[in-house]
């Protein structure tokens, strides 16, 4: 517990009252001290006696560079409270110190800046006394995960990846699933035309993943100072394959996520991109990748059949950024 900057200001005047009555032997001016310390002491019971708010702090959805999300904290309880906190490197955005009136949101809008795993700590909640004399501090114990993914660039017509990646009718050939509503990532081409006319909004169309027959397994390593490129090229290539309608596989020096396909296999591929930060897969499991992507001082090589290629050499223009399904300038 301690004196907010009001408070301060108080102390110091209630301090310069007693020194200036001491000095003069007026009275009066202690009459204008002991009210001030009054008010403080006041404010210092009744943060102690006060329950302290619950905070709840809402998960962020990740996404790609560029894009912004916004961070929730809700909090429940009466009184006056502040919010303070700080944004990583990594998330572009201020530190905040928001006061609000008790129950009350703060929403904090962060700006994805940089792939990887970013934590969101430091938060604290003060709650304040009535007359904003004192505060009482509560760190939130429990940090908050931002996940940003690898950028994703647009895919340069190129041989190489024609051999592994079949674009001609495999989507077609899976079995139907269901309808459901459009959501960020989706590739255009899946969404539902009729249907999304009739309901008016966007209707994509989902395939059973379990009839899939096709495989493509993606392996990354390399160099850390190469991780963002590495990531990169193998999170383009992957979210190609899996837009063609194959099953993907990624292996990474640290981890491994299983063949499979759907939204939640897409993501799952992301993330394990965004935590990427160099390494060796063993040789063995290299070798055996079909699309093998490795990283050191002059960029980013990829492996496919017999073919090996610069990764620019796959990948469209660098101003062309692209998330799944939509292609951003």
């Amino acid at each position: 517990m301690r004196p907010t900057r009001r408070g301060l200001a108080v102390l110091a005047l209630v301090g310069l009252a007693v020194v200036a009555a001491a000095l003069s032997g007026q009275r009066s001016l202690n009459a204008v001290a002991a009210p001030l310390l009054g008010a403080v002491g006041y404010g210092v019971v009744e943060c102690w006696y006060a329950d302290a708010p619950t905070v709840s702090v809402g998960t962020v959805r990740p996404g790609h560079p560029g894009e912004t999300r916004a961070l929730q904290i809700s909090l429940e309880g009466t009184g006056v409270v502040s919010v303070t906190g700080t944004v990583p490197a990594g998330l572009g955005g201020e530190s905040f110190d928001a006061v609000v009136a008790l129950p009350e949101t703060v929403d904090v809008d962060l700006e994805l800046v940089e792939r990887g795993v970013h934590r969101v700590d430091g938060l604290t909640v003060s709650r304040r006394d009535s007359l904003g004399l004192v505060r009482s501090a509560t760190q939130v114990p429990d940090p908050t995960t931002v996940v940003v993914y690898p950028e994703i660039r647009s895919v340069a017509a190129h041989p190489t990846l024609a051999e592994v990646v079949p674009t001609d009718t495999p989507v077609e050939q899976q079995e139907f699933d269901r309808l459901r509503e459009y959501e960020t990532g989706d590739p255009l081409r899946r969404v539902h035309w009729k249907t999304s006319a009739r309901r008016e909004e966007f209707y994509v169309v989902e395939f059973d993943p379990g009839r899939r027959t096709q495989t493509l397994t993606v392996a990354a390593d390399g160099a850390t100072a190469a991780a963002d490129e590495v990531a990169t090229v193998a999170a383009t290539v992957a979210l190609h394959a899996l837009d063609a309608g194959l099953d993907v596989g990624l292996a990474l020096p640290d981890e491994r996520v299983p063949p499979g396909g759907g939204e939640a296999h897409r993501a799952s591929v992301l993330a394990a991109l965004a935590r990427f930060e160099g390494g060796s897969v063993a040789e063995a499991e290299r070798d055996g990748a079909d699309v093998s992507v490795v990283g050191d001082a002059d960029g980013a090589t990829v492996h496919a059949g017999e073919r090996t290629v610069a990764a620019e050499e796959l990948l469209g223009s660098p101003d062309q950024v692209r998330t799944p399904g939509v292609v951003r300038a």
